[in-house]
C-alpha cells in the first residue's frame, strides 16, 4: 500500500473543493447583517431594537465604512461616492430615494438614490460583519 507523505496529503487536502470553497467564501454567521437588513433598519427607530441601534451606531462611524468603498463602486457612483455619508443622513431622516437622487444631481432620479443607498448599506453591513 502506498502512503503519501504528510506534506503532500496536506497539500491535496488544501486544494480540495471544500477547502478552496471555504477560503473564497466566509462561513455564514447567524448574527450577520445583510445589506437589505441594514437598509431597512436605517429608517427605523434606534431605540426600538438593539440591532437597529447597532446599525445606527455603525452608520455614524463614517470613516470605517467609507474606507471599504472599492474602486469599482467609486467608478460607478462617480461624484456620488464622496456624498455617501450625506445620502445615509438623508435616508435616515426619511427622504425617498427619488428626493435623494434629486439632491445628488440636477437630473438625478430615483435610480441614483437607490444605487447610493444600496452601496452605502452594503458597506455598513460589511463593516458590521468584520
Amino acid at each position: 500500500m502506498l502512503t503519501l507523505p504528510t506534506w503532500l496529503r496536506q497539500k491535496v487536502l488544501s486544494l480540495s473543493l471544500g477547502a478552496s470553497h471555504n477560503r473564497l467564501r466566509p462561513p455564514f454567521r447567524p448574527g450577520a447583517f445583510s445589506a437589505a437588513e441594514v437598509q431597512a433598519r436605517l429608517q427605523s427607530d434606534p431605540a426600538a431594537e438593539p440591532r437597529t441601534a447597532v446599525v445606527h451606531a455603525a452608520a455614524r462611524e463614517v470613516s470605517c465604512w467609507t474606507d471599504l468603498l472599492t474602486r469599482s463602486d467609486q467608478f460607478h457612483l462617480g461624484r456620488t461616492a464622496s456624498r455617501l455619508p450625506s445620502v445615509i443622513f438623508w435616508y435616515q431622516r426619511g427622504l425617498s430615494t427619488e428626493q435623494i437622487g434629486q439632491r445628488l444631481s440636477p437630473f438625478g432620479a430615483s435610480w441614483d438614490g437607490e444605487r447610493a443607498v444600496a452601496v452605502a448599506s452594503r458597506l455598513i453591513a460589511t463593516h458590521l460583519n468584520r
